[in-house]
């Protein structure tokens, strides 16, 4: 596997890949790391401008430069972070967003990752092909297609297209669906319940209620308050059939940095009830940073009382004990990863926003060439992602590429 670090590994996370050509709107084609300076600058929050600036400066070093920065500039605008302009009429993952004005044709980049598969050898074509049909039922496809399709690019799969300020342009349509990113607020009325309600008068307010699932159901009850337009009440009686979410107890209970793409993760439900995986998100913080990149791999999943789901490496050596495969599973020993379930964590791998270097280690423990398992004593996850990560206090290591085990947790 390529251990890629600051800028290029930040180019591949931002989705770096581009199969179209260029268009209107936003900030002036070719001029991609130009644009990315005055995004930077733009950011209130000091952190994340630091991060901004260290990428660019780092995309110095890249072998394309302005296509480092445009991949860049187009996450942190889909992010709301910074302006990236209306969009235009150009080709390309630019097309994304749709709503961007002419952008280009949504599938953009799935159709280029299928161009990609049917050029691989039998054996890549058959995971790249199989990787594709679960993109595209996700509605994140074309993000997910972006950061397959610059996977196999680096690993000389197949070539990639020439990427262009066409990227910029069609995340510039990402802000405008920005509206749609509203209906995912409604989903945090698992917090303030009526709020999201009052929002979600037409009935999305519905969805509201099924945020509500995130434990504070009660809370979500008083929502209905919220739902004056009587609908967001409804969606708070959803949220009520959620109440026993908050039992819910999710935990990383095994780990695998192993040679190559034999990378994988184990989550645990040690509540007593099921957990809907489609309220939960795995996030990973590469090299210590502290924006997450979403892996997106619990779409309709139950996941039973004691029972674990095991998200491995699409390459790995065997699949046999696999429920998801990935190629965004690809931690080398200084990645941090959090498990969250609306908006709740549930339990962090690593400490967020450090860089330990090469791994975390402690006594004869390491978190890369290594296999750990959580110790069966451990009854509840660490929500607190600056907390400190000593992995001789709560794991246990096996041999390197050590996977049988995977899938039965304390079993």
């Amino acid at each position: 596997m390529l251990r890629l670090r600051h800028a290029s590994l930040l180019a591949f996370l931002l989705l770096g890949c581009s199969s179209g050509g260029g268009g209107g709107g936003g900030y002036p084609p070719g001029d991609q790391c130009g644009a990315l300076q005055q995004c930077c600058s733009e950011m209130s929050d000091a952190s994340q401008r630091d991060g901004c600036m260290q990428a660019l400066s780092q995309s110095s070093g890249a072998q394309d430069p302005s296509q480092v920065c445009g991949s860049a500039l187009s996450t942190y605008a889909a992010a709301g972070l910074c302006n990236a302009g209306t969009g235009g009429s150009g080709g390309g993952s630019g097309g994304i967003a749709g709503s961007g004005g002419s952008g280009g044709a949504v599938g953009g980049s799935c159709a280029a990752l299928s161009e990609c598969c049917n050029a691989a050898d039998a054996t890549v074509k058959e995971q790249c092909l199989t990787a594709l049909a679960t993109y595209q039922q996700s509605p994140n496809a074309e993000s997910l297609c972006d950061s397959a399709l610059y996977a196999y690019q680096q690993n000389g799969v197949c070539g990639g297209g020439t990427g262009g300020a066409g990227g910029v342009g069609g995340t510039g349509g990402v802000g405008g669906t920005g509206g749609t990113g509203g209906v995912g607020g409604t989903g945090g009325a698992g917090g303030t319940g009526g709020v999201g309600g009052t929002g979600g008068v037409g009935g999305t307010g519905g969805v509201g209620g099924t945020g509500g699932v995130g434990g504070t159901g009660g809370v979500g009850g008083t929502g209905g308050v919220g739902g004056t337009g009587g609908v967001g009440g409804t969606g708070g009686v959803g949220g009520t059939g959620g109440t026993g979410g908050g039992a819910t107890n999710l935990i990383f209970s095994e780990y695998v940095e192993g040679s190559s793409n034999n990378k994988a993760l184990e989550i645990t439900n040690l509540g007593n009830g099921s957990v809907d995986l489609s309220s939960c998100q795995l996030l990973r913080y590469s090299n210590g940073s502290t924006s997450a990149f979403v892996i997106d791999v619990f779409a309709s999943t139950i996941l039973g009382a004691k029972q674990s789901f095991v998200v491995c490496h699409s390459s790995i050596v065997s699949s046999t004990y696999c429920d998801a495969l990935t190629s965004s599973i690809n931690h080398n020993g200084n990645d941090a990863y959090e498990i969250a379930c609306n908006g709740v964590t549930q339990d962090v791998f690593g400490q967020i926003g450090f860089d330990p270097g090469t791994a975390w280690t402690g006594g004869t423990l390491s978190t890369q060439d290594m296999t750990l398992r959580r110790k069966c004593t451990v009854t509840t996850g660490d929500k607190n992602g600056s907390n400190a990560f000593d992995p001789p206090l709560e794991w246990t290591g096996q041999p390197i590429d050590t996977l049988t085990g995977l899938g039965s947790h304390c079993n």
